[in-house]
């Protein structure tokens, strides 16, 4: 029996092992307590006048569980009618991900069941995005979402990681839903290994 769990806890060991490549450390998109050198925008159509979505800074001393980490995390919500759309992101302008394996960062829904895409663009105008769930689902409680780098080139073999412009929250009817609200927090790329069959 002892033989058995020793075994077990080094498969689980195995599966779950997180490393960081040598030499590099994670870039803190955003974790909404410091400057990062990273500037936010939002986006909205095809008549940004009309579309009812709107995001603030929630802080810890106003709300119960608004951040993850620190004092500060960030809400978006969005009530949309039939082909309209939002987002949220940060410029990168240009930014090169090498030695990055993921990025990551900790959401959780008001309710539960929240979704929508996680995109970047890189400076040639390429395009990547997938639902959130394809990763993890949201709950009403704090959770992570990794999301390796080369499933964007995996997509598009043209996209350059090399040379990011952003990285972009959207938000339509499709692949969100008509209406929700999440908070975000702790947006990071990171130069670690994680050995799982959601990363593989």
């Amino acid at each position: 029996m002892e033989r058995y769990l020793a075994s077990f806890g080094l498969i689980v060991l195995a599966f779950f092992w997180i490393s960081e490549t040598p030499g590099k450390k994670p870039v803190i998109i955003n974790n909404f307590d410091s400057p990062t050198g990273f500037e936010e925008f939002t986006y909205s159509g095809p008549d940004p006048g009309a579309v009812k979505a709107k995001t603030d800074l929630c802080q810890t001393g106003e709300y119960d569980n608004c951040a993850y980490q620190g004092e500060n995390a960030r809400w978006i919500e969005w009530n949309l009618g039939d082909h309209e759309w939002y987002g949220w992101g940060m410029h990168l302008r240009g930014f090169d991900t090498k030695g990055m394996k993921f990025l990551t960062f900790s959401v959780r829904g008001e309710l539960g069941n929240e979704r929508f895409l996680i995109k970047m663009r890189d400076s040639d105008g390429n395009e990547v995005g997938f639902n959130s769930n394809h990763y993890n689902e949201i709950t009403n409680q704090w959770t992570e979402m990794i999301v390796p780098l080369r499933d964007f080139q995996r997509a598009n073999e043209e996209f350059n990681l090399n040379s990011l412009d952003n990285i972009n929250l959207g938000f339509n009817t499709l692949s969100a839903g008509k209406k929700g609200k999440i908070y975000i927090d702790n947006f990071k790329l990171e130069p670690r290994l994680v050995y799982g069959t959601r990363n593989n």
